[in-house]
């Protein structure tokens, strides 16, 4: 049976997305901070599909916790059929987390950095990553402030972290081609709780997102791509910057340093 993980399952595109795919027959691992919230999507796709669900509680903004969620995931699954890098947060603040990084960058691009490589590290036999970028991925870098502690501005720090998931996903799936298939994708621009309190109801439907993302997953699917963008579910470009393989290295050596972790150590 494919075991599907989606992060971020509680509300939104991540929510429905793991609805359908345990209605077309993945078994589904959902993640979330909140355990009654998880109970509830959980009870939720029982009764749709009569599965169960296999939840996991941990904040991304947190190393610690994301240790202990691979630990939890390697104790009780030996694959993942489908890693989702949903979870994403959007700050107007510059907030700073107890190990000291900046809230957007380390929830929407360390922490699906730091997941996706160590259940890989640790034998988690994983076919395909889909990491949930966006069309406002930024167009430049500046590795002399990746965080934006000079002159922040929450836009920018929500965009300049989906340009680094889109840049990890090329490399990623680079080192690991003919292994795993590793792809990304802008969902469409849809009406999520971080849309609506951020710019208002401007766009489609949760259901026409978690469509779009299904789209791509069948896509990959069907045709085994890596290195892939898709938008709207539908194979497309990113911007020119991504395909900066020199970028790509740069942002990935920065980051293995960043999490303190020696890329000799990595077994793939």
């Amino acid at each position: 049976m494919a075991i599907a993980f989606i992060t971020g399952a509680t509300d939104g595109i991540g929510r429905e997305v793991a609805k359908r795919l345990a209605f077309h027959g993945y078994d589904v691992i959902i993640h979330g901070r909140n355990e009654l919230r998880l109970k509830k999507v959980a009870d939720e796709i029982r009764d749709l599909t009569g599965k169960s669900v296999f939840k996991i509680k941990a904040d991304f903004s947190s190393l610690k916790d994301l240790k202990k969620l691979v630990k939890e995931i390697k104790d009780n699954f030996s694959k993942v059929d489908l890693l989702l890098n949903n979870a994403a947060t959007f700050e107007k603040e510059r907030k700073v987390t107890e190990e000291g990084f900046e809230r957007t960058f380390m929830v929407n691009y360390l922490a699906p950095f730091y997941l996706t490589i160590s259940l890989i590290n640790e034998g988690v036999d994983i076919k395909y990553v889909l990491n949930v970028s966006s069309m406002a991925h930024a167009s430049s870098i500046d590795f002399e402030d990746l965080q934006l502690e000079k002159g922040y501005d929450g836009y920018k720090a929500y965009s300049l972290s989906k340009l680094y998931i889109t840049l990890f996903t090329y490399y990623l799936a680079e080192m690991l081609k003919g292994k795993i298939y590793v792809n990304c994708l802008h969902p469409g621009v849809i009406n999520t709780k971080l849309l609506i309190e951020n710019w208002r109801a401007i766009g489609a439907s949760i259901e026409e997102g978690a469509k779009n993302v299904i789209d791509a997953i069948k896509y990959i699917e069907a045709h085994n791509v890596t290195g892939v963008y898709f938008d709207n579910g539908k194979p497309s470009k990113s911007k020119p910057i991504t395909y900066d393989r020199e970028v790509q290295r740069k942002l990935w050596e920065k980051t293995l340093e960043l999490l303190k972790i020696n890329e000799r150590d990595l077994k793939f």
